[in-house]
């Protein structure tokens, strides 16, 4: 789980065109969600985006096993 930045999800819109939809929308969430004094960042979680406060440890646990779960599942089984 990596904190992305405004700019970052401004440079990934821009750089990506229309494939961009994903960080587009979590740039608009994100700013939507700070005019109504929301404390929200954007997180990259593998190829997905989450929104919402600072994480606790809890939660960074979390979304580490869900990457790694995530991963798994993209990895070809052998056999």
């Amino acid at each position: 789980m990596e904190v992305i930045s405004d700019e970052e999800l401004e440079r990934i819109a821009a750089s990506e065109g229309p494939r961009s939809i994903a960080a587009a929308r979590a740039l608009a969430e994100v700013r939507k969600q700070r005019a109504k004094d929301l404390q929200a960042r954007v997180f990259q979680v593998g190829n997905t985006y989450a929104i919402g406060p600072e994480p606790t440890p809890e939660d960074e646990n979390f979304f580490h096993r869900l990457e790694l779960e995530l991963a798994r599942s993209r990895t070809p089984s052998k056999g």
